[in-house]
């Protein structure tokens, strides 16, 4: 099939119409990020709210992750923070995984706090979230945040190096090397 990115458009169109919000958001997000249409950021995290407004979490995650790192939008921790936790509500791993990390080391303008951080990453990791387990485990191998802990770290990260997450394997060397 031959791309056609006005059909697409207009398929997705027609299916806001009908109150889709999955389709709200797959058109939000691609004019927040110019895929297959011309870039308008406006129209982008208009369509993305609506839809996260409505209930969809990944909507919600997506504008979350968008003022986090600044990418279409300028960054706002305060907004970041308030799309992540709705979409962590939701139990979106990833917005929980992405929270955890802002919280657990105070980063990208969020207030830093390490109870809720770690609350976060420990609940998306032990559902599986690889990126929330390698998170851990960097975090009690160096014991800088959390209390220095090497068989937990050891084995947060090996959960998370078996799922093919590729910093956690270099972590988890570098651990049995250095350790």
């Amino acid at each position: 099939m031959a791309a056609n990115p006005q059909r697409g458009v207009s398929l997705l169109q027609r299916a806001i119409r009908g109150g889709n919000l999955g389709a709200m958001q797959t058109l939000g997000q691609a004019y927040l990020k110019g895929n297959g249409v011309a870039r308008d950021t406006d129209k982008g995290i208009g369509l993305l709210t609506r839809s996260a407004e409505r209930g969809n979490a990944y909507a919600a995650q997506v504008l979350g992750e968008a003022y986090l790192s600044g990418e279409g939008v300028a960054k706002d921790p305060a907004k970041a923070k308030q799309w992540l936790t709705r979409a962590a509500e939701a139990g979106s791993l990833s917005s929980q995984a992405n929270l955890g990390r802002s919280l657990l080391y105070g980063r990208d303008g969020i207030t830093q706090n390490v109870e809720r951080g770690l609350e976060l990453l420990k609940d998306a990791a032990e559902q599986g979230h690889a990126g929330a387990q390698a998170t851990l485990g960097r975090a009690y191998l160096r014991g800088d945040v959390l209390e220095q802990d090497n068989a937990k770290g050891a084995e947060y990260l090996f959960r998370a190096a078996r799922q093919g997450h590729p910093t956690a394997r270099l972590a988890l060397a570098k651990a049995y090397l250095w350790t």
